[in-house]
C-alpha cells in the first residue's frame, strides 16, 4: 500500500537528486549542455508520485473510514461495557487498546512479549502455550477476527460485533467482541479410556512447542496452517480440544518407555480417510496402528515385552495417505 511509504517520501527526493547528479555528470561528457538534467530527473520523479496521489488520499481516507466503524468503535464499546481490569486479547493492539483503556493481550505478540513463535507456528501450539499459562495472564475478553483467531472452543459469549464492508486495511469484514471461556483447557490431558491402573510414563503433547522440543519431536514438512485445534464432544457431553499437526505422512519422536518392561502406547489421532499406520521403534517395526476416517481417535497399542528406556519412535502413513497427531502417551503396568 502506498499509504505506508509515503512518509519516506524525503529521503526518495534526496536519492533521486543524488540519482539526476550522476546522469547529468554523465550527460555532460556527450552533450554541452546538460546542466538541466538534475532537475529533469527530479521533475519527472515528481511527476509520477503526484499522479499517484489522488488515489492514495483516496484509499487513506478510505482506511480511516474503516477504522473508525470498526477498530475504534469496539475501543470505545469496550471502555463502555467491560470491567476496568478486564484483559482484551486482541490481534490488532492500536486503536482497540488505546481507546478502550483496558489492558490488552496481544495473541501475535507483538505487544505482548513471548507470544510470537506460537502465532507463527499455528493455533495449535497457541492453544497448548494457553493451557499452561496461569489463569491470571489470560485474556478475559477477546476482541478478534474468529477467522484469523481459529480456536473457537475458547470464545465463549459474543458480546458485540462491527462490520465493515468495501474497505482493504482490516483484517475481516467483522470482528467479535467475546467473553473468554477457559472452561475446556485441561479436559484432553488423558486419554478417555484410560486405565487409572496403569501409570503414566511419558507424554508428547503435539504441537507443544515445549513438549516437542523435550521429545525431539521431527516436524519435517510442515506449516502453520496444518497445525490446528481440534474439538470433540466426549461421551459425557463435554467439550473437549487439542492441538495438533495434520497433513502428516510420518511422526518421529522420543519416548521414555518406563522400567517395567510392559509399555502401552496410547495414541490421539486423526486421518481423512481410513489408513493403517506402521508403528516402528529405533527402526524396527514392532506394530500397525488402524485408524478409521475421522477427526478424533484414540487407539491403545501394546509395545515388545522387555522394551525400557528412551527410543525414537515412528508413525508412518503408506503414501500417499496422511494423518493427524494430537497427542502420544506412555502407560506401564
Amino acid at each position: 500500500r502506498v499509504r505506508y511509504i509515503y512518509p519516506f517520501a524525503p529521503s526518495w527526493f534526496v536519492l533521486v537528486a543524488c540519482l539526476g547528479a550522476e546522469l547529468g555528470y554523465l550527460a555532460s561528457k556527450l552533450f554541452k549542455e546538460s546542466s538541466f538534467v538534475p532537475a529533469l530527473v527530479t521533475g519527472i520523479y515528481a511527476g509520477a508520485l503526484a499522479g499517484k496521489l489522488p488515489w492514495a488520499i483516496a484509499d487513506l481516507a478510505n482506511s480511516s473510514r474503516a477504522i473508525t466503524q470498526q477498530q475504534v468503535k469496539l475501543g470505545v464499546w469496550a471502555e463502555e461495557n467491560l470491567p476496568k481490569d478486564a484483559i482484551i486479547g486482541l490481534n490488532d493492539t492500536g486503536a482497540i487498546a488505546y481507546f478502550s483503556e483496558r489492558r490488552t493481550f496481544d495473541v501475535v505478540g507483538l505487544t505482548t512479549e513471548s507470544e510470537a513463535p506460537y502465532w507463527v507456528a499455528g493455533a495449535g501450539s497457541r492453544y497448548e502455550h494457553y493451557e499452561k499459562m496461569p489463569r491470571e495472564r489470560l485474556p478475559t475478553h477477546f476482541i478478534v477476527y474468529p477467522q484469523w483467531f481459529m480456536i473457537p472452543s475458547v470464545l465463549g459469549e459474543p458480546l458485540y460485533e462491527a462490520t465493515v464492508t468495501n474497505q482493504s486495511i482490516l483484517g475481516g469484514a467483522t470482528k467479535v467482541a467475546y467473553e473468554a471461556d477457559w472452561s475446556v483447557l485441561g479436559r484432553a490431558d488423558r486419554p478417555a479410556a484410560e486405565d487409572r491402573a496403569s501409570a503414566l510414563v511419558d507424554e508428547l503433547d503435539v504441537s507443544d512447542l515445549e513438549s516437542e522440543k523435550a521429545h525431539g519431536y521431527a516436524l519435517l514438512h510442515t506449516t502453520e496452517h496444518d497445525n490446528i485445534v481440534t474439538t470433540h464432544w466426549g461421551d459425557d457431553g463435554s467439550l473437549m480440544s487439542d492441538g495438533g499437526r495434520h497433513k502428516r505422512y510420518r511422526d518421529s519422536f522420543i519416548l521414555d518407555l518406563g522400567t517395567s518392561g510392559k509399555a502401552v502406547l496410547v495414541a490421539r489421532l486423526a486421518a481423512p480417510e481410513d489408513v493403517r499406520l506402521g508403528l516402528s521403534v529405533d527402526g524396527a517395526v514392532v506394530s500397525n496402528i488402524e485408524v478409521p476416517a475421522t477427526s478424533w481417535a484414540e487407539v491403545a497399542v501394546p509395545l515388545p515385552a522387555g522394551m525400557t528406556g528412551a527410543h525414537r519412535v515412528t508413525i508412518d502413513a503408506p503414501p500417499p495417505k496422511v494423518f493427524g497427531s494430537m497427542h502420544y502417551w506412555v502407560f506401564a503396568e
